[in-house]
This record gives C-alpha cells, sequence and structure tokens, in this order.
C-alpha cells in the first residue's frame, strides 16, 4: 500500500514538476495505487506463489509496488527521468532507466521472469513513427529468452477506435503469426494481449 508520507511525497511532485506529462500520477497516489493493485489482481498476482515479474514502462511503480506487496519479486524499466527516479524512491522499488530501441536487446541481467507486462506503452522510434511487425518480432523473441519455462508477457496496449491506427494491429491475433512461433499461446481480450510461451 501507499503510506500517508509516500502520498504527500508523491503529491509534491506534482508541485515540483508541474508541467511534466506523469504528473497526473502524483493527484491521488492512493488511488492510482488501488487501480495498479487491481490490474495485479486481474493477472493472478494476488496469489502467495512468488514470481519474478518485469514492468516495461513502469512509471512511478504503482504496479512494481503492488506486485512487491503480494510477496512478488518485482522491478520495472522506464525512460531516463527526474522526475521518475524520484517517484520511484519515494516508492521504494526497483527501476532501471533505459529508452526501449527497437532492434537493441534488453540489458542481460534481466532474465529469469516469470511474467513481463506492458501497460499503455506506445513503441515508437526516434522520428516519432510507430514500431511496426518486424520492430514487435524482435522484442518478443527478447523478452521469450528472458522468461522462465512456461512464462508470459501481458501487453495492454493505449486503446484506439481508430481500427488504421498501428496500435490496433496489437489486437488482432493474426497480427502475431509470424512474430511468436505456431506453438506459442495468443490470448487477446478487450483490452488486453497475453503471450505465453510453453
Amino acid at each position: 500500500m501507499i503510506t500517508a508520507e509516500q502520498d504527500k511525497a508523491l503529491r509534491a511532485l506534482a508541485v515540483k514538476y508541474p508541467r511534466h506529462p506523469m504528473a497526473k500520477f502524483c493527484v491521488r497516489p492512493i488511488s492510482w495505487y488501488a487501480i495498479a493493485d487491481r490490474i495485479a489482481g486481474e493477472l493472478g498476482l494476488h496469489e502467495r506463489t512468488s514470481k519474478h515479474i518485469l514492468d516495461i514502462g513502469c512509471g512511478f511503480g504503482y504496479f512494481v509496488k503492488s506486485c512487491c506487496d503480494h510477496g512478488h519479486v518485482a522491478g520495472g524499466i522506464d525512460i531516463p527521468d527526474a522526475m521518475i527516479e524520484e517517484a520511484v524512491k519515494i516508492i521504494s522499488h526497483t527501476y532501471t532507466p533505459l529508452w526501449i530501441t527497437a532492434h537493441v536487446p534488453l540489458p542481460y541481467g534481466l532474465r529469469g521472469y516469470d511474467t513481463v507486462t506492458t501497460f499503455g506503452v506506445n513503441f515508437k522510434h526516434i522520428d516519432g513513427t510507430y514500431w511496426d511487425h518486424r520492430d514487435y518480432a524482435f522484442l518478443a523473441n527478447d523478452i521469450r529468452n528472458r522468461l522462465s519455462p512456461g512464462g508470459r508477457w501481458i501487453l495492454r496496449p493505449n486503446q484506439t477506435t481508430d481500427k488504421q491506427h498501428p496500435i490496433a494491429n496489437l489486437m488482432r491475433t493474426e497480427w502475431w503469426m509470424g512474430i511468436v512461433p505456431a506453438s506459442t499461446s495468443v490470448i487477446i481480450t478487450h483490452n488486453q494481449v497475453e503471450i505465453q510461451w510453453t
């Protein structure tokens, strides 16, 4: 949970960084934590069997904190950013500052995970264009190599009503064909893609 002291310190970041795009996460931190905790429950992470979890695009780390509170070993990756660095220190979780670049593997030490999550992350190139099929194929293979047997990658991309938008591709089962082996389980619901390797 988020303590009163953490809540106060996180709210103060909104004053320090008023124009930061993530400043909204400083408003009602306890509510943001509750949302993250609900998601952890939806993913079966309230069970007491300890898992090793990596959250790509962790932001302040409310989801990582929830996982740790439920007995898991969890850490996050997000862009190098002063406000994020301060927030994760307040929340007290492991954070790797890193730009995720297409066709560049994650650092060697990031491995042995049971679950990798990616929530609301729009992967883009430096020129602002969205990642394509080949870019996601590389990332999926890289993540697979960092998972324990039976591990899973769970994505909850930003939703769009524009069916032609590149993000909409992520919600199509056929789009993942060729990205992951045929024996891999790809389960798509209204807001989530779960890829499980056997």
